[in-house]
């Protein structure tokens, strides 16, 4: 057969398998942006007989993408789910690498606009890619959503979405409820027509409280476990710290508290503005519990500000590139060194001994070793985020900061890691994410505490405490509230 009347049979064959589509649902196109936030999204695409067109140029990104310090293994992973799909002459999926700027007036150079033209070409190809429901170009890029309507308001079967499946709306309350009680109320066991839906290592504060019991306070705060709030002592202690300050009792910081020493908790969140002390009471939890756990891990995503990959310029090796992103914990630490003495002492005591006991059955000199930074004196290990795939992390204590920078993807690859004995604290601020493909309803940290914290049995095992009040300094205070 000659060579022209096997491109016209295969031309043919193509548009056969689009016609089988058409009469289902809508027609796709989806953006960089999309795929690389959630690499499910492909799937979801497809459900429904609807039509995936992947742009040439979302091809050219990924690839680009595949070796980036932070989203490579994303960008691998989506290439693969392709790969598998073009090699498989899946019938809803096709690779168009045509495109039409006429009349777009936009940059034919930039990405963004050369997707924007891609789906122009769609719009206008009605051979191959007419009788659809909706044409849908899906994009998490805001200023690519408002171009695009602008250029295709006028075609009333267009519609220009962001991509809806991978959203979360935060339900968590910020506020603890609190709950006056009457004389007849005296027992502390949870009823949500008195107390509200409270899930579950949730708090409750309650209020005049009958002086006649042997509780001294009129307010505290308890804990829903189960069927019961059990109360939590207002002067409950992590390293010498304490959540009473001049203010009064801060009750989510004494939540968490709770929640950090409870061994029936094997994951927190802890979430909240700059100030709020998520770092310093992580820390603190791991060093009073260090004799519970094996290893002490401290995990951050690594992310300059403004997301500028300087990493890669840092000298040395991965523990000397880490150590910037290492003084957040550090300087947490030298703040309990100067108001915790004896009892960082003690710690640092301790750890000698240890050190001393294995040296001298190894027949190695440790006398005089000491860790190359702070978080190594202590017994914490630094470990990268890009490492800890494939890993099974068994009786470890884990604080994931700056967890508002994780991906959905992330967050499940981290927690499922964990093997047992090993609790995580994850803090972060929503109001602080530095990467351009995750927003407040789509962020890793987000969707950790929407997903697992809740009302079940099974969510027993998740603790979120929300931090409001600033206590780094009074202009930190300030400065959060008005600016």
């Amino acid at each position: 057969m000659a060579q022209g009347e096997k491109l016209k049979d295969k031309q043919k064959n193509e548009s056969n398998a689009v016609s089988e589509t058409k009469e289902k649902e809508n027609l796709i196109v989806p953006d960089t942006s999309v795929i690389i936030g959630d690499p499910r999204a492909i799937n979801h695409f497809l459900n429904d007989g609807n039509l995936l067109v992947i742009p040439f140029t979302v091809l050219r990104e990924l690839d680009k993408l595949k070796n980036d310090w932070r989203i490579g293994s994303v960008a691998r992973t989506v290439i693969r789910q392709i790969e598998n799909l073009v090699f498989s002459d899946h019938p809803q999926v096709i690779i168009e690498k045509n495109t039409n700027f006429k009349d777009l007036r936009i940059d034919a150079a930039k990405p963004d606009d050369q997707i924007i033209a891609t789906f122009n070409y769609v719009l206008h190809t009605t051979q191959l890619y007419g009788g659809y429901k909706k044409y849908k170009l899906v994009s998490d890029d805001t200023n690519m959503r408002i171009i695009a309507q602008t250029l295709f308001k006028e075609f009333p079967q267009v519609k220009i979405e962001r991509y809806h499946s991978n959203l979360v709306v935060p339900k968590r309350n910020q506020d603890i409820p609190i709950v006056s009680v009457s004389g007849s109320e005296v027992r502390l066991r949870y009823e949500s027509e008195i107390f509200g839906e409270i899930p579950e290592n949730g708090g409750v504060i309650i209020e005049n409280f009958p002086s006649s019991s042997a509780r001294k306070e009129n307010s505290f705060l308890t804990i829903r476990k189960g069927d019961s709030l059990e109360p939590i002592s207002t002067y409950l202690e992590i390293m010498g710290l304490t959540a009473v300050n001049d203010k009064g009792v801060n009750w989510n910081q004494l939540l968490a508290f709770r929640q950090l020493l409870d061994k029936g908790i094997h994951l927190v969140f802890l979430q909240g503005p700059a100030g709020t002390g998520k770092t310093l009471l992580a820390v603190a939890a791991a060093l009073e519990q260090r004799k519970d756990f094996d290893q002490l891990i401290l995990v951050n995503p690594m992310i300059p500000l403004n997301n500028q990959q300087k990493m890669g310029f840092l000298p040395g090796d991965i523990k000397a590139k880490s150590a910037p992103w290492l003084l957040p914990f550090e300087q947490n630490i030298r703040f309990l060194e100067k108001t915790q003495r004896n009892r960082m002492a003690a710690i640092l005591n301790n750890g000698k001994k240890q050190k001393n006991s294995k040296a001298s059955s190894s027949g190695i000199d440790l006398e005089n070793e000491t860790g190359n930074n702070i978080s190594e004196k202590y017994g914490f290990i630094c470990q990268p985020l890009d490492y800890i795939r494939g890993q099974t992390i068994i009786n470890s204590f884990i604080i994931v900061e700056e967890a508002q920078n994780l991906s959905q993807l992330e967050m499940k690859t981290i927690v499922t890691r964990a093997g047992k004995g090993t609790k995580y604290v994850f803090c972060g601020d929503i109001s602080q994410i530095d990467l351009p493909y995750i927003s407040i309803d789509n962020s890793g940290l987000t969707y950790g505490i929407e997903k697992l914290s809740g009302f079940g049995a099974k969510n027993k095992m998740v603790g979120v405490s929300i931090l409001t009040e600033t206590v780094r300094s009074p202009l930190a205070a300030f400065a959060s509230e008005v600016l």
